[in-house]
This record gives C-alpha cells, structure tokens and sequence, in this order.
C-alpha cells in the first residue's frame, strides 16, 4: 500500500473517531437510511418481520470500494449492558462508480436487542472502526395515545413506592423492549417557541415522565405495553402525544393538516420522523376534563363534543394510512367544573363510540376505579399507578390482545357494559315501581359500595326516591340470557308520572389522603360501580333510552306451532300471579278476532306456560291471548301468523321486509330441535335473543323484539344445535 493511501486511510480513521464522538460522520456525503440507537421498526405481521434500510452515498474520496455490514444481537441481559456477543448475519455490500450503496436487513421481531454495525472494505481489509453504528435496535408494533393529563399519565405525588411505575418488577424486566420517539410538544407553553424543539431520537419508554419529557409513553401505557410485550413477545412503541390541560379544540386538525404549528400536525412530523406514520395500528383517546370547566376550554355539551371526535377521529383515520382501531376512554367526573357538565361530555362519548359510522371505534369504561388524592382545585382528577393506571392499562391491553392478536376472553369480560334496552317490570294501574336496563353482555357483574350506588342513577321526568339496585345475573348455567340491573323507586310526592329516562353519573372519589403511598400494602378504596369480573364499570350515560320513553316488559310470550292439522297454541307469562284469566282468539285476517276458549290462570307465582291445542285447522290464521289482570286490566300479547302450506326445505323467512312495527318469523327444519332468536344491529351488536323450541316443519313467530328496536338494518340469526339460518331486516321507523 502506497504511503499516500496509509496516509489517507490514517487520517480517516482519525476524523471518524472524532465524528463518532460528536455523532457526525464525514465519511458519508449522504446517509439516506440507517437505523438510529433505539429504534424500533414497524414489523410486517405477515412476517413477523420489519425492513431495515441501509442507503447512501460515500464522500468524495473515500478510500472503501465496498462495506459490511455485521448484524449481531446480545445476550437480552439489560438494556443498559451492551453484550452484543450473538452472530447474526454479515451483509457485503457494493459501493458503484458514484459512490452509492444500499442494502436491506428483514429484521426479526422479537426479544432481543440488535446492533448494526457498517464497516469500509479497502483491498479485502475491514475498517477497524465502523463507520457508523446503531444499538439496542428492535421490531415490533406501535401504537399512539392522544389527550390530555390522563393520557400523558405521569407519576403523581407521591413519587415513590408503588406510585413508581418504572419500578414495577414487570415493567422493569420488560422495559428495555419499550420504545419511544422524541417528545410531545406544546409551542403555547415555556420552553417550546416551534418544531424545531422537539427532540428527535429514539429512547426507552419512561411511564413517570412529564408530558414535554423525552421518553414519555405514560403510566397506564407503559403497563399495556409491558404486559402486551410479555404475552405476546414482541418489541413495542408508544407514540404519547398528549398534552396536559388543554380541550378537545387544541388537538383538532386545521386547513393543513401537516401544519406544523398545530398539534395534530406536529404528530404527523413527529412519527413520520420515527419512521412508524405507516403503521400506527391504533390510537387511544384520553380526553374531555377541559371542556366541562378547567384548563381554559370551552364547555362543550355532549352533541358539540361528539361533533368534535367525530372530525377529529375521521381526520386521524384519513391521515393515518395504518390505523385499524381507535379506542375511547369515557373520562370520569373529576378535576374541576361541575357534575352535569362533565356528564354530558361523558355521554357525548359513549354516544360517538356507538356511532354505526365508525365500527372501527371502541368505548372503553374507566368506572370503577378509585381517582387519587390531589387536594386545590384538581381534588379527585387523576390515578396513581398501583391503583388506577395500571388497571386503566390492563383495560386497553383486553382490547389490543382480543383485536389485534387473536386472544380470547370470557363473553363480557372484556368490553364496557352498556345498557342496550329499558323497561318497567313492575307496574300496578299503570305506576311503575321497578325499572329494569339489560346490558350488551351475559356475563355476572358485581355492585361495589351499595350504600352510595343510589346517588349515581338519576330518574328523569318527575321526583322519585331509588329504594333498591339489584343485579339479576340470571339462573346458574345460563347460556344467553342478558344481565339485568334493576332499579326499585317510588314515586315523590307531586310526581305523578312515571320516569321517562334514566341517567347514571360517574363517581369522583377514591383516596383521602395523599399521603397514602399507594402499594400493595396500603388498602385500596372501594368506590361504587357496577362492575364485571375484571372489575369494569358499567359505562356512563344520561337521559337513557335515547327516544325518552321506556317501552314496558310484554309480559306473553306467544307461539303456535302446527302438527298435521292442529295448530298448537302456547303462551309463557313472565309473572303468573298478577293474572287470572287467558282468552285464547282467532283471526282469518289479522284484525277481527273471536275468542276461542278461556282458560283460568294457575294458582303460581312467577313464570308459568299455558297450551291450547286448535284442531282441524285449514289455511292461514293468526292468533293472539288476551290476558286479564288481578287489578281488572287487560294485556294482549303479540299477533301470531301461522298456515298449512309449510315447506320441509330448511329455511327462514320473514315478512313484511322492510318492516315499520310487526313482523312474523318464519323458521323451517327437518327435525324437532330448539333454537335462538337473536338480533343484531349493524355494528355486530347483539340487541335481542330469546331461546324457542322448533318442531318438525313451519314455524311461526312474531318478531316483537322490533317494537323496540330504533330504525335501521337489523340482522336475524336463528340458531340451531346444527344450522343456522341469517335474514337481514329493515326497520323503517
């Protein structure tokens, strides 16, 4: 080798140990792509695998006619111990007449830490130094959180003990796979003048951080990735992208969603930079606080606030080429303003996650858990960690594991329990004294704190006293029975009609001293909710049902079956004491009807089943049963519609279709077999289902469940032990 060359090999290695120091590297003109310390890569779920991109250009007279690439991994012993002692592969990598190169690394997703080193090749001889490198580099998956104080979630007084979520032994054996890129901003608040102060490199997520922090993934988020990292061992990245304290309109989209002055845009910039814009799977929303009285917003009411998601999350779904999901918290009345307010801002969500024009969007419920203790004006607004965000935390992490990796948990364990129907059970001349509200879900739910259960539920229309909640998990066994809360009230006096809706508040409360360290040796504050085996509160809502009127119970059940030329009329009676006499009828046409036998009711309580049997029957007919009360009053069940031309050809029917009150079912089969009847509105929630058994040929029904039902498209699933059989059904009003 000439002495000019060893000359020039010696000063650019010289040049190279400075730039490495001050992270400038003069050896390269461009350097379009390399992996940063700390990165993690989007990976392909297809694969399980992320591209990693080395691209660009040597300087003018580099003495490198070729580089190496050497991938190796370490021993996953610390973050903080850089043991790259693992072998991977070794990439040569040409370098053509304008001095360019490029190659590409398929990066595993997994538990490990790699390192990238690139080294020049000068007549077969390696650098001694590489010329750039990169450690601690992963793949996995990201996600982003967007809000305010609950969704930047850092650590609140007191800072240490269990308070610490960096200390969690979990968290701390699975924190070096959590990843995040830069810093939120906020170019309204000290310290941050434009975009060009945010920090722009790879870190460890850092769950006690302050939102304007490097690192900053929040408390509850570094517990959903810690856990989601341990079930499903893979690398994660959180994107927190809150901002303490302001309302919904600060984190809205302007004409350019790219401004980089605004909020919205700055996350745009902000993960373009990261590499992960692509490929963001979803994002979590925390936010409301300021718009019911604090931190300078407007107060908003539930239909502005709802407008408001609907641009906002319509904009991140436009903008955001990967995103599948967005899932809501419902925030908690807290902080500061007043409980009205905040409970329209509540409902405003819950009524934008039911949203049919959004299926991708998911409510999640934040009642249940106990706020902590602030003291000032703040009072009860956020969580410790122990106690409020991780299980915040373990909530998002449900979801993420059911949608996006295949798990799978118990019906209604999950999902926040909504109520989906109302109506009185009890009722004596027309005053009501019980109402019921069946939920989304068959599972057993659970009341914490009774005693203080009763100032949550608000009764609308009039002066009412609740005496009694009571949760009916339905018999042991069951398969698809809704739960039911039922609320026991007596009407005040001056009240004399009954409720036309019903509210339920969330609870602002838990701790009382913030001097409690909240560990595991401190006792935790119960507070009161509804809540399912996981502990998930029943959501918030006001003004329930949506139309302001609460449909009564139809205490029959009616169905007609037809066996050779008899037709065999059976009623069931929800309550058999409050009745004394059932009048079978029969119709040609629907409408006039003549009594055919009358039966005297048995002498039972609770439910009870009545048959009569019509024999030497011809051609269509429809029947009904005209229910007499203790009290004098009459009850009419629903019209049955059945006939004598049924087909054997398995099958189901319905008509009319569309429909704008009744309609009848019409199910055949082969065999005897029982069944249920279930209806599902458009976003693939279940609102309906009753069990009925099926006899050998036609059978009738009358599909009462639509009575109850808002306009829409509906499907109808009737299952069997061995088919099923799907209608699609049209309520028009």
């Amino acid at each position: 080798m000439s002495q000019v060359k060893f000359l020039c090999r010696y000063l650019l290695l010289t040049v190279l140990c400075c730039a490495v120091g001050a992270g400038v590297y003069a050896q390269f003109e461009v350097l379009d792509s390399f992996p940063k310390t700390s990165q993690l890569y989007p990976r392909k779920t297809t694969t399980n695998r992320a591209t990693v991109r080395v691209k660009g250009k040597l300087e003018v007279g580099s003495p490198y006619e070729s580089l190496r690439l050497i991938i190796t991994k370490d021993n996953n012993s610390s973050y903080d111990l850089d043991n790259y002692v693992i072998s991977v592969q070794n990439i040569e990598i040409s370098v053509n007449s304008s001095r360019e190169f490029k190659a590409e690394y398929e990066l595993l997703a997994e538990l490990q830490n790699y390192r990238f080193q690139l080294f020049g090749i000068d007549n077969n001889v390696q650098s001694t130094l590489p010329l750039i490198e990169a450690i601690k580099v992963v793949a996995g998956d990201v996600y982003m959180i967007q809000g305010q104080s609950n969704a930047s979630a850092s650590i609140k007084k007191p800072f240490s003990g269990g308070n610490n979520a960096n200390n969690d032994p979990l968290v701390q054996t699975y924190r070096q796979f959590i990843r995040a890129y830069g810093n939120s901003s906020d170019v309204n608040q000290s310290g941050f003048t434009d975009y060009n102060t945010m920090v722009k490199k790879w870190y460890r997520g850092d769950g006690n951080a302050n939102f304007r922090d490097t690192g900053n993934v929040g408390q509850w988020g570094i517990w959903m990735a810690t856990k989601l990292i341990e079930t499903e061992r893979i690398p994660v990245a959180i994107i927190n992208h809150a901002v303490d304290g302001k309302p919904i309109s600060y984190y809205m989209p302007q004409t350019d969603h790219f401004d980089v002055n605004t909020t919205y845009g700055r996350a745009i910039h902000r993960s373009k930079e990261g590499g992960v814009f692509e490929d963001i799977r979803a994002i979590f929303w925390f936010q409301g606080e300021s718009n019911w009285g604090g931190g300078g917003g407007v107060i908003l009411n539930g239909d502005q606030y709802k407008s408001e998601l609907e641009i906002l999350v319509s904009s991140w779904k436009s903008d955001y080429p990967g995103l599948q999901r967005v899932y809501i918290f419902q925030t908690r009345f807290g902080c500061w303003g007043n409980e009205e307010d905040a409970a329209e801002i509540a409902d405003g969500i819950r009524r934008f996650a039911a949203n049919p024009s959004f299926p991708y969007v998911t409510l999640v419920s934040t009642n249940g858990i106990p706020h902590a203790f602030e003291g000032g004006t703040l009072g009860n607004c956020h969580y410790y960690f122990q106690s409020g965000y991780k299980k915040i935390g373990e909530r998002a992490l449900y979801l993420l594991s059911r949608d996006f990796y295949g798990r799978t948990y118990p019906e209604g364990t999950i999902d926040a329990p909504i109520p989906v129907k109302f109506y009185f059970s009890i009722e004596s001349n027309g005053v009501a004294s019980e109402l019921v509200m069946e939920l989304n879900s068959t599972a057993d739910f659970y009341i914490q704190e009774e005693d203080k259960l009763d100032t949550l539920f608000v009764l609308n229309g009039g002066n009412y006293t609740i005496n009694n909640i009571e949760v009916d998990n339905g018999p042991l066994g069951k398969n698809s029975i809704p739960t039911k809360i039922k609320l026991k009230f007596t009407r005040n006096t001056g009240t004399l009609t009954n409720p036309t809706s019903v509210s339920f508040r969330s609870y602002k409360g838990g701790f009382t001293d913030p001097a409690t360290d909240p560990d595991p040796l401190t006792p935790v504050p119960i507070v009161p909710a509804i809540v399912n085996s996981n502990g998930i509160g029943l959501v918030s809502f006001n003004n329930l049902p949506e139309n302001f009127s609460i449909l009564p119970v139809d205490p029959l059940s009616l169905f007609v079956r037809r066996t050779g030329n008899t037709n065999n009329v059976k009623w069931d009676v929800e309550e058999n004491s409050d009745f004394v006499r059932f009048a079978v009828e029969r119709s040609t046409n629907g409408t006039n009807f003549s009594m055919l036998t009358e039966l005297f009711g048995k002498a039972t309580s609770g439910k009870e089943v009545y048959n009569y049997a019509d024999v030497n029957i011809t051609g269509q007919v429809f029947y009904r049963i005209k229910a007499t009360r203790k009290t004098g009053g009459v009850v009419y069940s629903q019209v049955v519609r059945i006939n004598d031309n049924g087909s054997l050809r398995p099958g189901l029917t319905i008509s009319p279709n569309p429909v704008i009150n009744q309609a009848f079912i019409n199910v055949t089969v082969a065999e005897k077999t029982s069944a249920s009847i279930q209806l599902f509105n458009l976003q693939g929630a279940r609102v309906s289902q009753r069990n009925v058994e099926l006899l050998k040929g036609s059978n009738n029904f009358s599909l009462g469940e639509m009575l109850d039902q808002l306009a829409g498209v509906y499907m109808v699933k009737v299952v069997t032990p061995q088919e099923v059989f799907t209608s699609r059904l049209i309520k028009l009003r």
